[in-house]
């Protein structure tokens, strides 16, 4: 990579910022944007991202002739809410914060 300044602290950062920071870094960094299209997992640990172990990660480039949609996965039936899910709709809370620890649980 060709990028100078250090790395920022993903664990205050949202699972959108995170990705800004990437696509930020792969606009002006062409090296890290070819090893991220080729090889995702390795790029975003130079970058400083923290990867859970068995986590897969594809980065596709979007073109005029393709284009990419990605669907949320499906809900599991019966689902309970986690605690964790609970306080956040008692809660209130507007701007959920996907934090660092979400990239740790992908499936």
């Amino acid at each position: 990579m060709n990028i100078k300044q250090p790395p920022p602290d993903f664990h205050d950062m949202t699972r959108r910022e995170i990705e800004d920071y990437i696509v930020e870094l792969a606009t002006i960094d062409d090296e890290f944007r070819d090893q991220l299209l080729r090889d995702p997992l390795s790029a975003l640990g130079s970058a400083g991202l923290p990867i859970r172990e068995g986590l897969s990660i594809r980065v596709v480039e979007q073109t005029d002739s393709a284009y990419t949609i990605v669907l949320p996965a499906k809900p599991k039936p019966h689902s309970d809410l986690s605690d964790e899910e609970l306080e956040q709709v008692a809660g209130g809370v507007g701007d959920r914060r996907d934090d660092l620890s979400t990239w740790h649980r992908w499936p």
